[in-house]
Formats: structure tokens, sequence, C-alpha cells
């Protein structure tokens, strides 16, 4: 319920919501940033608005963290404390927290491509508390950041947590998990195969035999190349951080 004085208040923010809308329809990018501070020169507590800066227009990283701070801000000012209250493990279900999940999503990704590991990763925790269902796919982003931080057990209770069997991204951090842990066992040479029977297109991406495209594809399906390249984009790295994992695949599944 958003913590709004009067009725005016509650006008503004959805006509500046209205504008954001159209703002992610235009066509350029100098549009996209006019309507943005149009929006909130209406409501400062349109925080689609500031994120839409965040990703637009700002010059760098720093200025890129002010504006998503900025966007989370307005968008706790929008939904008010009886609000959280209220929408508590259903976030996402009401349209009045999305602007505020996408804005406290967009945080968490700069606080880690800024280095800030732990204070991302604890975002990404506490937004799966407000909406486990997980309709952003979060869970995806913060098994990556787990594993990288070498918190196998938070990692190993997040996979148990939901079940995506199948899942390219579930399957392959799960052999992941068990090499980092027990090496090339048994236990890791069978999650490893289950993983490759479900998509055989991840071992190539993560070998070097394709080249992980940077650009994400605009969909996937279980099994697919799409799929194979955003477990690529997204879990990469920690396979080449952890030793023996590339040579442990490739001698596996030549």
């Amino acid at each position: 319920m958003a913590n709004f004085s009067n009725n005016n208040d509650i006008d503004a923010l959805f006509k500046a919501q209205d504008l954001i809308y159209d703002s992610w329809e235009a066509e350029t990018k100098a549009e996209r940033i006019k309507l943005a501070h149009q929006a909130i020169a209406l409501s400062e507590d349109c925080a689609d608005a500031y994120a839409l800066l965040a990703r637009e227009a700002a010059k760098n990283i720093v200025e890129e963290r002010k504006y998503y701070e900025q966007a989370v801000a307005a968008g706790i000012r929008a939904i008010g404390e009886d609000g959280f209250k209220e929408y508590a493990g259903h976030f996402w279900g009401f349209l009045e927290t999305r602007p505020y999940m996408r804005a406290r999503a967009g945080l968490a990704e700069c606080l880690w491509d800024m280095g800030e590991r732990a204070e991302s990763t604890e975002h990404l925790q506490d937004m799966l508390k407000l909406n486990p269902g997980d309709n952003q796919g979060l869970r995806y982003r913060l098994t990556f950041q787990l594993i990288a931080q070498d918190d196998l057990a938070g990692a190993d209770a997040l996979l148990s947590l939901y079940e995506d069997k199948g899942f390219a991204h579930w399957e392959f951090n799960k052999a992941l998990l068990e090499f980092k842990r027990n090496g090339s066992g048994k236990i890791a040479n069978k999650a490893l195969a289950s993983a490759h029977e479900n998509n055989g297109f991840v071992v190539g991406y993560l070998n070097g035999q394709r080249t992980v495209p940077k650009k994400q594809p605009p969909g996937y399906s279980i099994g697919s190349k799409e799929e194979a390249i955003l477990y690529a984009q997204d879990n990469l790295e920690n396979w080449k951080t952890a030793k023996g994992a590339l040579q442990w695949i490739t001698q596996r599944l030549s």
C-alpha cells in the first residue's frame, strides 16, 4: 500500500509511471532519459525513473550506483512501511512493488561489479525473502555469487530450496559444487553427466570450444544453445577459478 499523504501524490506517481512505460518504448536514448527526468519532476517516488537513469545516463559506475540507490529509496517511499508488512512474502505479485524490486536488483548487480560482493549478495538474499516465488529469477544470480564467494553451504541450500531440475543453471552448478567439495569422484561425475544430458551445449562454452557471446539471447528453452549461452555468461568465471574444473569436464565429456 503506497505511503502517500493525499490522492494528488498517488495521481502524480501514476502519471510518472506512465511516462516510464512510454520511455521503455522510446526509440532513442535521449528520449528515454528525457522522459525519466519528466517522471521524476512529477513524482520523486518513481523508482523506475531513477533506475532508467542508472542504465542510460550514468557516466560511470559510481554515478550508476547513486542512481540505483535513489531508485531503491524511491521504491521504499512509494510502498511504505505498511506496504512492506502487507506484501512481504508475495512481492512482485503486486504492481506497486515491482519498480522497487527492479531497482534493487539493478543495485545488487552494480554493487557486485564494484567489488562490493557481500553487500550485493545480501540484497539478493533479502529480495528472495520478500518474494520466495522469485519471479525475477534472482536465485540464478545468487547461486553464482555464493559459489564465487566460496559459500558452498549457502549455494547448496539454495539449490535444494528450488526445484529447477533440468535447468542448466541448476544442474551444472550442482556438479560444480560437488567438484569443489570433493573433486572428481563418483557423485561429481554423475552430476556432470546428468547436467550434460540436459544440455549438451554448455561444456563447449565453458572450455572455450565455442565463443561466449557478449549479448544475451532474447529467450531460451531448456536444453537449447541459448540456455547454454546464458549459463556460461553468468557462471564461466566460477568454472575458471575452480582449480581443475575445466580440465575435468573436458576429460569426462570429450
